[in-house]
């Protein structure tokens, strides 16, 4: 039982939360203990609360995750976790993310907030919209480095915000795309509780790699900016991120294409070592040149 409630809360998501530590480190602030304690704190609210909307979501989709042939093992929709315990675990999982809240700044309070609202409001109605859904995603993932900015008083880049959009949006598409694929090779014609249709998947695939090779332009945009020369002693060293980011969205949409990305690109991203490869580069390479 113990395992199935761990599986529910799916604790591997909870990557997603470094993103509240990026405007940290970013603006290079990795050497104060009591700020980094901070996004800790604001990581760990965030993945309580992004942990007990999963839960609402798969009460929501029990029915339709049963005729899924992935989703079909999750605790909730196999049966190995009553739907009683589910519904308990959600607010006591929205009570914990909200006593850690309190122990950060007000503005951090507000954003996950509005974190937790767009994300239900997702899980209930927005989801099904043909490319907001896709939108409304990517915007939950600028939510987060919001809220790290304000967990530790730290400014967040309109650069970060603008390659985190193109990006983040990227990311999204690849999920749409992975699942019409999935349900190509099933021999079937829409996507269950979505709009969207097999035929679509061409036309996410264009928009999904387009807007994700804009995240690395808009990093050499920022590198030539005089904006750069604030936080960087060497930037120009930081070219060398603009080909590192145009490989790892190359190779996440041939991952796609090749059908070897899981219904969740970011379960994919965390399993694959070049992912991993490409993020310890990228930081070494801020380091330096900071």
């Amino acid at each position: 039982m113990i395992r199935e409630i761990v599986r529910q809360l799916r604790p591997h998501h909870w990557v997603k939360n470094i993103l509240v530590l990026l405007p940290l480190f970013l603006a290079h602030e990795w050497s104060s203990s009591k700020l980094l304690m901070d996004a800790f704190m604001a990581a760990i609210s965030f993945s309580l609360l992004a942990s007990a909307v999963y839960v609402i979501n798969d009460l929501q989709d029990i029915n339709s995750d049963k005729l899924h042939p992935a989703k079909r093992l999750r605790p909730l929709a196999s049966g190995r976790l009553s739907k009683t315990l589910a519904v308990g675990m959600a607010p006591i999982l929205i009570a914990g993310s909200l006593t850690i809240a309190q122990l950060l700044p007000v503005n951090f309070r507000i954003w996950l907030l509005v974190y937790g609202v767009v994300s239900t409001l997702y899980t209930v109605f927005l989801k099904r919209l043909v490319l907001v859904d896709v939108l409304v995603l990517a915007s939950m993932y600028i939510i987060r480095l919001l809220a790290g900015g304000e967990s530790t008083n730290t400014p967040v880049s309109p650069w970060l915000m603008m390659m985190g959009l193109f990006l983040f949006t990227s990311i999204a598409f690849v999920k749409r795309f992975t699942e019409l694929s999935d349900i190509a090779r099933r021999n079937e014609h829409g996507s269950v509780g979505r709009g969207y249709r097999v035929h679509d998947a061409e036309t996410i695939r264009l928009l999904g790699i387009s807007t994700g090779l804009l995240a690395p332009v808009v990093l050499a945009l920022y590198i030539t900016s005089p904006d750069v020369a604030q936080l960087y002693r060497q930037p120009t060293l930081l070219w060398l991120a603009v080909p590192v980011l145009m490989y790892w969205v190359s190779m996440m949409w041939m991952s796609a294409s090749r059908g070897t990305v899981d219904d969740d690109p970011i379960v994919t991203m965390i399993t694959n070592p070049r992912s991993w490869a490409v993020g310890l580069l990228l930081a070494s390479i801020i380091v330096v040149a900071a």
